[in-house]
């Protein structure tokens, strides 16, 4: 078995990168084959990920496949056509209602990535949340086995 996690950017330094890199070195320390799959690295990372580009020409079938959603990208689509065993982190999309007054490109990629997360409600075999309040919004999008 391979557990594959899948992120829009690693990022060092970031929330969401850290969680993904903490989770692949547990699971590699109970000796389970994982992998990161990332859209974009930054170059001093770019050894602890495959790119997504590459992944998706021969993706792994019977991988366990996490998706870390925080933002809107690519790896939807991709989330929506695979088979197989899936499961979502749900890290928040901060309401585009708080940016109104402040910037229209985080009002449009907000608003884009609720939609996408909506896309999913019905995709996934287990959801994670990282807060209550998370929980919430994914239960009220219609996800089910939410934690």
């Amino acid at each position: 078995m391979i557990i594959e996690q899948f992120v829009p950017a690693l990022h060092e330094g970031d929330a969401v990168g850290n969680s993904t890199r903490h989770l692949h070195r547990f699971l590699e320390s109970r000796g389970i084959d994982s992998r990161i799959v990332a859209i974009h690295t930054d170059e001093s990372l770019k050894n602890e990920a495959i790119l997504f580009e590459s992944y998706k020409l021969s993706p792994t079938p019977d991988s366990i496949k996490i998706l870390h959603f925080a933002v809107p990208s690519e790896l939807t689509e991709f989330f929506l056509q695979s088979e197989g065993k899936k499961v979502l982190i749900y890290h928040n999309i901060t309401p585009s209602s708080f940016f109104v007054d402040y910037s229209e490109h985080l009002v449009r990629m907000t608003t884009e990535g609720r939609t996408q997360l909506a896309s999913l409600s019905s995709c996934f075999d287990l959801s994670i949340a990282d807060s209550s309040y998370n929980a919430t919004v994914l239960q009220n999008l219609g996800f089910k086995n939410v934690y």
